[in-house]
Protein backbone atom coordinates (compact mmCIF):
# COMPACT_ATOMS: atom_id res chain seq x y z
CA UNK A 1 0.00 0.00 0.00
CA UNK A 2 2.80 2.44 0.89
CA UNK A 3 4.53 1.69 -2.40
CA UNK A 4 1.30 2.45 -4.26
CA UNK A 5 1.01 5.89 -2.57
CA UNK A 6 4.64 6.70 -3.34
CA UNK A 7 4.15 5.83 -7.02
CA UNK A 8 1.00 7.94 -7.18
CA UNK A 9 2.70 10.95 -5.59
CA UNK A 10 5.65 10.58 -7.99
CA UNK A 11 3.29 10.47 -10.97
CA UNK A 12 1.47 13.63 -9.80
CA UNK A 13 4.76 15.45 -9.27
CA UNK A 14 6.02 14.57 -12.76
CA UNK A 15 2.69 15.63 -14.27
CA UNK A 16 2.91 18.97 -12.46
CA UNK A 17 6.35 19.70 -13.91
CA UNK A 18 5.14 18.77 -17.38
CA UNK A 19 1.85 20.69 -17.26
CA UNK A 20 2.96 23.85 -15.40
CA UNK A 21 5.19 25.23 -18.20
CA UNK A 22 2.39 24.62 -20.68
CA UNK A 23 -0.04 26.58 -18.51
CA UNK A 24 2.38 29.49 -18.17
CA UNK A 25 3.05 29.44 -21.92
CA UNK A 26 -0.68 29.40 -22.60
CA UNK A 27 -1.17 32.45 -20.38
CA UNK A 28 1.65 34.36 -22.04
CA UNK A 29 0.38 33.51 -25.53
CA UNK A 30 -3.30 33.94 -24.65
CA UNK A 31 -5.24 35.78 -27.34
CA UNK A 32 -5.77 39.48 -26.71
CA UNK A 33 -9.18 40.45 -25.40
CA UNK A 34 -11.00 43.10 -27.42
CA UNK A 35 -13.15 45.72 -25.71
CA UNK A 36 -15.50 48.39 -27.01
CA UNK A 37 -15.95 51.70 -25.21
CA UNK A 38 -19.31 50.62 -23.75
CA UNK A 39 -17.79 47.36 -22.50
CA UNK A 40 -14.93 49.24 -20.85
CA UNK A 41 -17.35 51.60 -19.11
CA UNK A 42 -19.48 48.69 -17.92
CA UNK A 43 -16.46 46.90 -16.43
CA UNK A 44 -15.13 50.08 -14.82
CA UNK A 45 -18.48 50.82 -13.17
CA UNK A 46 -18.53 47.35 -11.61
CA UNK A 47 -14.93 47.39 -10.37
CA UNK A 48 -14.16 51.00 -9.49
CA UNK A 49 -12.97 51.27 -5.85
CA UNK A 50 -14.43 54.78 -5.66
CA UNK A 51 -17.88 53.56 -6.70
CA UNK A 52 -17.77 50.55 -4.39
CA UNK A 53 -16.73 52.78 -1.48
CA UNK A 54 -19.49 55.28 -2.28
CA UNK A 55 -22.05 52.46 -2.38
CA UNK A 56 -20.97 51.34 1.09
CA UNK A 57 -21.32 54.92 2.33
CA UNK A 58 -24.95 54.93 1.15
CA UNK A 59 -25.53 51.74 3.16
CA UNK A 60 -23.88 53.30 6.21
CA UNK A 61 -25.95 56.47 6.10
CA UNK A 62 -29.13 54.45 5.56
CA UNK A 63 -28.32 52.44 8.68
CA UNK A 64 -27.70 55.71 10.50
CA UNK A 65 -31.26 56.83 9.68
CA UNK A 66 -32.67 53.65 11.25
CA UNK A 67 -30.38 54.17 14.23
CA UNK A 68 -31.84 57.65 14.77
CA UNK A 69 -35.41 56.39 14.51
CA UNK A 70 -34.67 53.54 16.90
CA UNK A 71 -33.25 55.93 19.48
CA UNK A 72 -36.47 57.96 19.67
CA UNK A 73 -38.42 55.29 21.56
CA UNK A 74 -36.49 53.51 24.28
CA UNK A 75 -37.89 50.18 25.47
CA UNK A 76 -36.05 47.82 27.81
CA UNK A 77 -36.66 44.79 29.98
CA UNK A 78 -34.66 44.36 33.14
CA UNK A 79 -34.34 42.11 36.12
CA UNK A 80 -32.55 42.35 39.46
CA UNK A 81 -31.62 39.82 42.09
CA UNK A 82 -30.71 40.63 45.72
CA UNK A 83 -29.56 38.38 48.51
CA UNK A 84 -30.02 39.76 52.01
CA UNK A 85 -28.02 38.37 54.93
CA UNK A 86 -29.72 38.08 58.35
CA UNK A 87 -29.29 41.27 60.34
CA UNK A 88 -29.52 39.74 63.80
CA UNK A 89 -30.72 36.94 66.02
CA UNK A 90 -33.99 35.52 64.87
CA UNK A 91 -33.77 36.95 61.38
CA UNK A 92 -33.09 34.87 58.32
CA UNK A 93 -31.63 35.52 54.92
CA UNK A 94 -33.86 35.96 51.93
CA UNK A 95 -33.67 36.52 48.15
CA UNK A 96 -35.48 39.24 46.30
CA UNK A 97 -36.30 39.21 42.58
CA UNK A 98 -37.52 42.11 40.46
CA UNK A 99 -38.61 41.92 36.79
CA UNK A 100 -39.98 44.77 34.72
CA UNK A 101 -40.51 46.52 31.41
CA UNK A 102 -39.52 50.18 30.92
CA UNK A 103 -40.27 52.61 28.12
CA UNK A 104 -39.61 56.27 27.50
CA UNK A 105 -40.17 58.69 24.63
CA UNK A 106 -39.21 62.35 24.27
CA UNK A 107 -42.16 64.71 23.96
CA UNK A 108 -40.26 67.96 23.62
CA UNK A 109 -36.55 68.44 22.96
CA UNK A 110 -36.45 71.91 21.48
CA UNK A 111 -36.55 70.39 17.99
CA UNK A 112 -33.33 68.44 18.44
CA UNK A 113 -34.89 65.03 17.75
CA UNK A 114 -36.62 66.01 14.51
CA UNK A 115 -33.64 67.94 13.23
CA UNK A 116 -31.27 65.09 14.02
CA UNK A 117 -33.47 62.88 11.86
CA UNK A 118 -33.42 65.52 9.11
CA UNK A 119 -29.61 65.60 9.28
CA UNK A 120 -29.48 61.80 8.94
CA UNK A 121 -31.59 61.95 5.77
CA UNK A 122 -29.44 64.79 4.38
CA UNK A 123 -26.30 62.79 5.00
CA UNK A 124 -27.74 59.95 2.96
CA UNK A 125 -28.48 62.40 0.14
CA UNK A 126 -24.86 63.56 0.33
CA UNK A 127 -23.73 59.95 0.04
CA UNK A 128 -25.94 59.46 -3.01
CA UNK A 129 -24.52 62.58 -4.69
CA UNK A 130 -21.00 61.40 -3.89
CA UNK A 131 -21.89 58.08 -5.50
CA UNK A 132 -23.11 59.92 -8.60
CA UNK A 133 -19.87 61.89 -8.69
CA UNK A 134 -17.86 58.67 -8.39
CA UNK A 135 -19.80 57.20 -11.32
CA UNK A 136 -19.22 60.30 -13.45
CA UNK A 137 -15.52 60.43 -12.59
CA UNK A 138 -15.09 56.75 -13.41
CA UNK A 139 -16.82 57.13 -16.76
CA UNK A 140 -14.73 60.21 -17.54
CA UNK A 141 -11.50 58.40 -16.68
CA UNK A 142 -12.51 55.39 -18.77
CA UNK A 143 -13.47 57.48 -21.79
CA UNK A 144 -10.23 59.48 -21.65
CA UNK A 145 -8.15 56.31 -21.29
CA UNK A 146 -10.00 54.71 -24.24
CA UNK A 147 -9.59 57.76 -26.48
CA UNK A 148 -5.94 58.09 -25.41
CA UNK A 149 -5.32 54.64 -26.90
CA UNK A 150 -7.05 55.60 -30.14
CA UNK A 151 -4.97 58.80 -30.27
CA UNK A 152 -1.72 56.96 -29.54
CA UNK A 153 -2.51 54.37 -32.22
CA UNK A 154 -3.16 57.10 -34.78
CA UNK A 155 0.05 58.91 -33.82
CA UNK A 156 2.01 55.69 -34.00
CA UNK A 157 0.60 55.01 -37.46
CA UNK A 158 1.43 58.52 -38.69
CA UNK A 159 5.04 58.32 -37.50
CA UNK A 160 5.40 54.78 -38.83
CA UNK A 161 4.41 55.99 -42.28
CA UNK A 162 6.73 58.99 -41.92
CA UNK A 163 9.68 56.75 -41.06
CA UNK A 164 8.88 54.39 -43.95
CA UNK A 165 8.73 57.26 -46.46
CA UNK A 166 11.96 58.82 -45.18
CA UNK A 167 13.68 55.42 -45.25
CA UNK A 168 12.79 54.98 -48.92
CA UNK A 169 13.82 58.55 -49.75
CA UNK A 170 17.13 58.04 -47.95
CA UNK A 171 17.94 54.94 -50.00
CA UNK A 172 17.09 56.76 -53.23
CA UNK A 173 19.11 59.83 -52.21
CA UNK A 174 22.10 57.70 -51.25
CA UNK A 175 22.07 56.05 -54.69
CA UNK A 176 21.77 59.44 -56.36
CA UNK A 177 24.70 60.67 -54.27
CA UNK A 178 26.79 57.64 -55.27
CA UNK A 179 25.96 58.37 -58.92
CA UNK A 180 26.75 62.04 -58.53
CA UNK A 181 23.15 63.11 -58.94
CA UNK A 182 22.64 64.47 -55.39
CA UNK A 183 24.87 66.40 -52.99
CA UNK A 184 25.98 65.02 -49.62
CA UNK A 185 23.86 67.74 -48.00
CA UNK A 186 20.70 65.98 -49.23
CA UNK A 187 21.79 62.72 -47.63
CA UNK A 188 22.55 64.45 -44.34
CA UNK A 189 19.28 66.36 -44.43
CA UNK A 190 17.21 63.19 -44.81
CA UNK A 191 19.20 61.41 -42.13
CA UNK A 192 18.45 64.23 -39.70
CA UNK A 193 14.74 64.15 -40.58
CA UNK A 194 14.71 60.35 -40.26
CA UNK A 195 16.36 60.45 -36.83
CA UNK A 196 13.78 62.99 -35.66
CA UNK A 197 10.93 60.89 -37.06
CA UNK A 198 12.25 57.74 -35.38
CA UNK A 199 12.47 59.63 -32.08
CA UNK A 200 8.82 60.62 -32.44
CA UNK A 201 7.94 57.03 -33.35
CA UNK A 202 9.63 55.73 -30.19
CA UNK A 203 7.72 58.27 -28.12
CA UNK A 204 4.45 57.32 -29.83
CA UNK A 205 5.09 53.64 -29.16
CA UNK A 206 5.76 54.37 -25.49
CA UNK A 207 2.63 56.55 -25.28
CA UNK A 208 0.62 53.66 -26.71
CA UNK A 209 1.98 51.22 -24.13
CA UNK A 210 1.25 53.63 -21.28
CA UNK A 211 -2.26 54.33 -22.62
CA UNK A 212 -3.07 50.61 -22.63
CA UNK A 213 -1.68 50.21 -19.11
CA UNK A 214 -3.83 53.10 -17.90
CA UNK A 215 -6.97 51.48 -19.30
CA UNK A 216 -6.03 48.10 -17.81
CA UNK A 217 -5.54 49.76 -14.45
CA UNK A 218 -8.97 51.40 -14.60
CA UNK A 219 -10.57 48.07 -15.60
CA UNK A 220 -8.60 46.21 -12.90
CA UNK A 221 -7.03 43.91 -15.50
CA UNK A 222 -3.68 42.14 -15.37
CA UNK A 223 -1.13 44.56 -16.85
CA UNK A 224 0.68 41.66 -18.56
CA UNK A 225 -2.46 40.42 -20.32
CA UNK A 226 -2.66 41.78 -23.89
CA UNK A 227 -5.84 43.58 -24.85
CA UNK A 228 -7.06 45.53 -27.86
CA UNK A 229 -9.87 48.02 -28.25
CA UNK A 230 -12.47 48.44 -30.93
CA UNK A 231 -13.26 51.98 -31.98
CA UNK A 232 -12.37 54.93 -34.18
CA UNK A 233 -11.22 58.45 -33.48
CA UNK A 234 -13.76 60.28 -35.63
CA UNK A 235 -15.43 63.64 -35.23
CA UNK A 236 -18.96 63.27 -33.86
CA UNK A 237 -20.35 66.76 -33.04
CA UNK A 238 -22.89 66.69 -30.19
CA UNK A 239 -22.19 69.68 -27.97
CA UNK A 240 -24.55 72.34 -26.61
CA UNK A 241 -24.27 76.06 -25.89
CA UNK A 242 -22.31 77.45 -22.96
CA UNK A 243 -25.37 78.90 -21.23
CA UNK A 244 -27.12 75.53 -21.40
CA UNK A 245 -24.13 73.85 -19.77
CA UNK A 246 -23.95 76.49 -17.04
CA UNK A 247 -27.68 76.32 -16.38
CA UNK A 248 -27.67 72.51 -16.21
CA UNK A 249 -24.74 72.50 -13.77
CA UNK A 250 -26.66 74.57 -11.21
CA UNK A 251 -29.14 71.77 -10.63
CA UNK A 252 -27.26 68.65 -11.76
CA UNK A 253 -23.64 69.08 -10.74
CA UNK A 254 -22.83 66.51 -7.99
CA UNK A 255 -20.13 68.79 -6.59
CA UNK A 256 -22.56 71.68 -6.12
CA UNK A 257 -25.27 69.36 -4.77
CA UNK A 258 -22.93 67.95 -2.13
CA UNK A 259 -21.98 71.44 -0.96
CA UNK A 260 -25.59 72.63 -0.85
CA UNK A 261 -26.61 69.57 1.16
CA UNK A 262 -23.66 70.10 3.52
CA UNK A 263 -24.84 73.68 3.97
CA UNK A 264 -28.30 72.41 4.92
CA UNK A 265 -26.73 70.03 7.45
CA UNK A 266 -24.80 72.92 8.97
CA UNK A 267 -28.00 74.98 9.19
CA UNK A 268 -29.78 72.11 10.96
CA UNK A 269 -26.88 71.79 13.39
CA UNK A 270 -27.35 75.45 14.34
CA UNK A 271 -30.99 74.74 15.16
CA UNK A 272 -29.98 71.65 17.13
CA UNK A 273 -27.63 73.83 19.17
CA UNK A 274 -30.42 76.35 19.76
CA UNK A 275 -32.69 73.52 20.90
CA UNK A 276 -30.19 72.65 23.62
CA UNK A 277 -31.21 75.84 25.44
CA UNK A 278 -34.72 74.43 25.99
CA UNK A 279 -35.75 71.87 28.58
CA UNK A 280 -36.31 68.26 27.62
CA UNK A 281 -39.71 66.73 28.42
CA UNK A 282 -40.05 62.96 28.24
CA UNK A 283 -42.80 60.49 29.05
CA UNK A 284 -41.91 57.26 30.79
CA UNK A 285 -43.70 54.11 31.88
CA UNK A 286 -42.66 50.99 33.74
CA UNK A 287 -44.46 47.74 34.44
CA UNK A 288 -42.75 45.52 37.00
CA UNK A 289 -43.21 42.88 39.65
CA UNK A 290 -41.13 41.58 42.54
CA UNK A 291 -41.05 38.46 44.63
CA UNK A 292 -39.21 37.03 47.66
CA UNK A 293 -37.46 33.67 47.65
CA UNK A 294 -39.28 32.69 44.49
CA UNK A 295 -37.85 33.03 40.99
CA UNK A 296 -41.12 32.20 39.24
CA UNK A 297 -42.80 35.16 37.59
CA UNK A 298 -46.55 35.44 37.87
CA UNK A 299 -48.49 37.00 35.03
CA UNK A 300 -51.39 37.82 37.31
CA UNK A 301 -52.09 41.49 36.76
CA UNK A 302 -52.57 42.09 40.48
CA UNK A 303 -48.91 41.17 41.08
CA UNK A 304 -47.62 43.83 38.67
CA UNK A 305 -47.21 47.52 39.30
CA UNK A 306 -47.56 50.21 36.65
CA UNK A 307 -45.72 53.50 36.95
CA UNK A 308 -45.92 56.37 34.47
CA UNK A 309 -45.19 60.03 34.33
CA UNK A 310 -43.22 62.90 32.85
CA UNK A 311 -39.68 64.07 33.40
CA UNK A 312 -38.43 67.56 32.76
CA UNK A 313 -34.73 68.25 32.41
CA UNK A 314 -33.53 71.85 32.40
CA UNK A 315 -29.89 72.36 31.29
CA UNK A 316 -28.84 74.94 33.86
CA UNK A 317 -25.20 74.02 34.40
CA UNK A 318 -24.68 73.27 30.69
CA UNK A 319 -25.75 76.69 29.40
CA UNK A 320 -22.16 77.87 28.94
CA UNK A 321 -21.29 74.72 26.96
CA UNK A 322 -24.48 75.08 24.93
CA UNK A 323 -23.64 78.70 24.09
CA UNK A 324 -20.16 77.67 22.92
CA UNK A 325 -21.61 74.86 20.76
CA UNK A 326 -24.12 77.32 19.32
CA UNK A 327 -21.34 79.71 18.27
CA UNK A 328 -19.36 76.81 16.82
CA UNK A 329 -22.35 75.60 14.81
CA UNK A 330 -22.98 79.12 13.46
CA UNK A 331 -19.33 79.43 12.40
CA UNK A 332 -19.47 76.05 10.64
CA UNK A 333 -22.66 77.16 8.88
CA UNK A 334 -20.97 80.33 7.60
CA UNK A 335 -18.03 78.23 6.42
CA UNK A 336 -20.43 75.89 4.61
CA UNK A 337 -22.09 78.84 2.82
CA UNK A 338 -18.69 80.16 1.74
CA UNK A 339 -17.69 76.67 0.56
CA UNK A 340 -20.91 76.38 -1.47
CA UNK A 341 -20.36 79.72 -3.22
CA UNK A 342 -16.72 78.88 -3.90
CA UNK A 343 -17.67 75.48 -5.36
CA UNK A 344 -20.32 77.06 -7.59
CA UNK A 345 -17.73 79.50 -8.94
CA UNK A 346 -15.19 76.70 -9.39
CA UNK A 347 -17.67 74.49 -11.26
CA UNK A 348 -18.70 77.35 -13.56
CA UNK A 349 -15.04 78.11 -14.25
CA UNK A 350 -14.40 74.44 -15.02
CA UNK A 351 -17.36 74.39 -17.41
CA UNK A 352 -16.17 77.51 -19.19
CA UNK A 353 -12.67 76.11 -19.57
CA UNK A 354 -13.96 72.77 -20.87
CA UNK A 355 -16.34 74.56 -23.25
CA UNK A 356 -13.64 76.84 -24.66
CA UNK A 357 -11.33 73.83 -25.06
CA UNK A 358 -14.17 72.16 -26.95
CA UNK A 359 -14.69 75.20 -29.18
CA UNK A 360 -10.96 75.37 -29.86
CA UNK A 361 -10.95 71.70 -30.86
CA UNK A 362 -13.94 72.24 -33.17
CA UNK A 363 -12.22 75.14 -34.92
CA UNK A 364 -9.01 73.15 -35.39
CA UNK A 365 -10.95 70.17 -36.72
CA UNK A 366 -12.71 72.44 -39.21
CA UNK A 367 -9.38 73.86 -40.36
CA UNK A 368 -7.49 70.59 -40.49
CA UNK A 369 -10.19 68.57 -42.29
CA UNK A 370 -9.47 70.46 -45.49
CA UNK A 371 -5.84 71.12 -44.61
CA UNK A 372 -4.95 67.41 -44.54
CA UNK A 373 -6.24 66.93 -48.08
CA UNK A 374 -4.56 70.15 -49.24
CA UNK A 375 -1.23 69.19 -47.68
CA UNK A 376 -1.43 65.74 -49.29
CA UNK A 377 -2.12 67.33 -52.66
CA UNK A 378 0.84 69.70 -52.23
CA UNK A 379 3.07 66.74 -51.32
CA UNK A 380 2.15 64.89 -54.49
CA UNK A 381 2.97 67.96 -56.57
CA UNK A 382 6.20 68.51 -54.67
CA UNK A 383 7.27 64.90 -55.30
CA UNK A 384 6.63 65.34 -59.03
CA UNK A 385 8.49 68.65 -59.15
CA UNK A 386 11.40 67.14 -57.23
CA UNK A 387 11.66 64.26 -59.70
CA UNK A 388 11.68 66.78 -62.54
CA UNK A 389 14.37 68.81 -60.80
CA UNK A 390 12.18 71.87 -60.27
CA UNK A 391 12.21 71.67 -56.42
CA UNK A 392 14.93 70.86 -53.91
CA UNK A 393 14.93 68.03 -51.41
CA UNK A 394 14.33 70.58 -48.68
CA UNK A 395 11.08 71.62 -50.38
CA UNK A 396 10.01 67.98 -50.59
CA UNK A 397 10.76 67.33 -46.92
CA UNK A 398 8.88 70.45 -45.91
CA UNK A 399 5.85 69.28 -47.90
CA UNK A 400 6.06 65.87 -46.27
CA UNK A 401 6.34 67.42 -42.79
CA UNK A 402 3.29 69.61 -43.54
CA UNK A 403 1.22 66.46 -44.20
CA UNK A 404 2.41 64.86 -40.96
CA UNK A 405 1.66 67.97 -38.92
CA UNK A 406 -1.79 68.33 -40.48
CA UNK A 407 -2.63 64.71 -39.66
CA UNK A 408 -1.38 65.05 -36.09
CA UNK A 409 -3.25 68.33 -35.56
CA UNK A 410 -6.44 66.76 -36.85
CA UNK A 411 -6.38 63.65 -34.65
CA UNK A 412 -5.25 65.65 -31.60
CA UNK A 413 -8.16 68.03 -32.11
CA UNK A 414 -10.65 65.13 -32.29
CA UNK A 415 -9.20 63.73 -29.07
CA UNK A 416 -9.44 67.17 -27.47
CA UNK A 417 -13.09 67.45 -28.50
CA UNK A 418 -13.97 64.06 -27.01
CA UNK A 419 -12.07 64.80 -23.81
CA UNK A 420 -13.87 68.13 -23.42
CA UNK A 421 -17.28 66.52 -23.96
CA UNK A 422 -16.45 63.84 -21.38
CA UNK A 423 -15.27 66.49 -18.93
CA UNK A 424 -18.45 68.55 -19.33
CA UNK A 425 -20.59 65.45 -18.80
CA UNK A 426 -18.67 64.60 -15.63
CA UNK A 427 -19.04 68.12 -14.23
CA UNK A 428 -22.79 68.10 -14.85
CA UNK A 429 -23.28 64.55 -13.58
CA UNK A 430 -24.25 63.31 -17.05
CA UNK A 431 -21.40 60.84 -17.41
CA UNK A 432 -23.52 57.86 -18.42
CA UNK A 433 -25.40 59.63 -21.21
CA UNK A 434 -22.36 60.12 -23.41
CA UNK A 435 -24.03 63.21 -24.83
Amino acid sequence: MKKYHRNTALLLLVSLFLVAPAVVYAQEDAPALTYTLDECIDIALKRSPDILTAAEEIKRTTAYIFENWASVLSVSADGTYSFVEPSGIGSSSYEKYNVGLNASIPLFTGGRTVRSLNIAYLQREIAREQYRYAVGSTIYGTRVAFYSILLAEEQFQVWTEEVDVLDRNLEITKKNFMNGLAPKYDVNRIEVALANARTSLIQARNDLTIAYDNLKDILDLDLDRPITIEGELVFNPRDRGLEEYLSAAETRSPEISVKKLAEQVAAKNVLVAVGSYFPTISAFASYDTSSLNDLSVSFNGRDWDFTGGLTISIPISDLAVTAAKHKEAKALYEEAKIDTRDTEKSVKLSIRKAYFDLEEAKEIIGLQESNVALAQENLERSELRYVNGVETLLDLLDARLAVTNAQLNYINAIYGYEESIARLNMIMGDGQTGQ
